[in-house]
């Protein structure tokens, strides 16, 4: 059986795709598999919790992906979740 992953995205940087007028928001998380050394055997999984810029991420948001990420450890669903943001808040 394969493991699932979530890879729950919540904006920035990372979700940038190239747009008429630069760039912009894109339709979701989309991972090279093979360069990301991401195995066959994993089967990924994507949710979209905020389309937010990197400074705008807030205690309230955080406390929202912490309330999330509690749900989803209790369900049992997922073997691992990777959270992606953008890079201004480094």
């Amino acid at each position: 059986m394969a493991d699932r992953v979530l890879v729950l995205s919540t904006g920035g940087t990372i979700e940038m795709a190239p747009g008429q007028k630069g760039l912009v928001i894109g339709p979701g998380m989309e991972f090279d598999r093979k360069s990301a050394g991401i195995p066959e055997s994993i089967l990924l999984f994507n949710e979209r919790k905020f389309s937010l810029p990197s400074p705008h991420m807030t205690p309230v948001q955080m406390l929202e992906l912490t309330a999330r990420l509690q749900e989803i450890e209790s369900s049992g669903d997922y073997r691992g979740v990777v959270v992606t943001h953008g890079t201004d808040t480094l």
